[in-house]
């Protein structure tokens, strides 16, 4: 009798309440790092963001560490699958594998660095090299909108670099229940308070609203967009007048014709503007920068890390120029201005670079024409400006047919 129940239970599989466990259990981490994720879309409900570490830090393999690190940055970008689709011309079956492949690469990044129950010091070198992530351009981490530690604006309002280093530790800390309870805790707090930057004194943003040319050399798109943007520019009398991305086109002669006498009449008035802008150097590298005009007249900043594949691609001839390390800051008026341009308002090392070199406020210039309007970016924004006290002004162009 005996070995008839064994025969028969041989052909039964019986399933494995731990290993259903683990599936549940690894379903609800990534389930709460997509919602932390697609939470910078979603007004104050960013301050949720850092919360994705107590699920990282309960990641029992490497595996799963990797599953919770995409599961977030498929939350915050998934839904620029349709401008990415747009942008290559692709159909949108390919633009969302491509925001899957980077979630992947960036949840591997998260996947290395955070060995599975580490011990405490371990613990504070793995989040230390997970933040260094954020500042070289070569990895993942420089390449991720609304990562968390944009949140210590809205955690730590006022607190600069310190604030910073609370959130860090606070990470640290996630690891145990009471570190996990402590965040959670503060994470309310935040949402309450609703921390926010207040808006630069005498700078004037102008919005416009024009189709995004799709070539860099076509000057008849390039000069109705900023013939637009000037006719809006004509009743701003704010001391620095700041442009969208793009807005200047490709800065050719012809261009620079256009935009000279407003940038003289600026002057003349003691005034200044920011104009986006985009170069051709003499290798046939294109670079985005931002113009001065007025009394900024002859500046130019450079963006620091432009959208990779999109716009950098250091592995071909054609692309745009990056420049992690410059400040991206110009001063006018007794103010030290901060410049991002498009998503690095929404990244880590600009804002960071910027504060360090000791700008006193933040402007960004973006040029939304294919994504629609962007919150995460400033809602990041803002979280910078509230985090080390600074007011800020975004100038963006979204293309209402979109």
């Amino acid at each position: 009798m005996d070995l008839l129940v064994a025969n028969a239970t041989s052909f039964v599989r019986v399933p494995n309440p731990a290993a259903s466990h683990r599936a549940v259990r690894c379903a609800v981490l990534v389930a709460l790092a997509a919602v932390c994720g697609a939470s910078w879309s979603w007004g104050r409900a960013c301050a949720i963001s850092p919360l994705v570490v107590v699920a990282w830090w309960r990641a029992q393999t490497r595996v799963e560490a990797l599953l919770v690190g995409a599961a977030y940055q498929l939350g915050a970008t998934l839904n620029l699958a349709t401008a990415a689709s747009l942008w290559f011309e692709v159909p949108f079956v390919v633009a969302a594998a491509l925001i899957v492949g980077v979630a992947v690469v960036v949840g591997a990044c998260w996947a290395v660095v955070v060995p599975a129950r580490c011990s405490a010091m371990s613990a504070i070198g793995a989040v230390l090299l997970w933040a260094t992530l954020t500042v070289a351009p070569i990895v993942a981490g420089a390449c991720m909108v609304g990562h968390p530690l944009i949140a210590a604006g809205l955690w730590c309002p006022g607190a600069g670099w310190l604030g910073l280093a609370v959130l860090l530790g606070l990470i640290v800390l996630a690891r145990t229940r009471v570190g996990a309870c402590t965040m959670a805790a503060w994470c309310f707090v935040a949402i309450v308070v609703n921390a926010r930057s207040h808006t630069a004194a005498g700078i004037g943003a102008i919005n416009t609203a024009s189709k995004p040319a799709r070539d860099e050399f076509d000057f008849m798109t390039h000069y109705s967009v900023a013939r637009a943007a000037l006719d809006v520019a004509e009743l701003e009398r704010a001391k620095l007048v700041v442009f969208p991305e793009s807005a200047g086109g490709t800065w050719t002669a012809p261009m620079r014709e256009l935009w000279a006498p407003y940038s003289a009449r600026l002057k003349h008035e003691g005034r200044a503007g920011l104009v986006g802008a985009v170069l051709q150097r003499t290798d046939g590298r294109l670079e985005n920068v931002v113009v001065g005009l007025g009394e900024l007249d002859g500046e130019v900043v450079s963006q620091r890390l432009p959208i990779p594949v999109a716009m950098w691609r250091p592995w071909a001839d054609e692309g745009f120029v990056a420049r992690p390390w410059d400040a991206g800051v110009v001063a006018v008026n007794d103010e030290r201005l901060g410049v991002l341009v498009c998503w690095e308002g929404a990244l880590v090392w600009p804002a960071l670079r910027s504060m360090a070199a000791g700008a006193t406020s933040l402007v960004l210039l973006a040029n939304h024409g294919w994504t629609g309007p962007r919150a995460e970016t400033r809602r990041a924004l803002e979280a910078w400006g509230a985090l080390f006290n600074v007011p800020v002004a975004m100038a963006e162009n979204v293309w209402r047919e979109q």
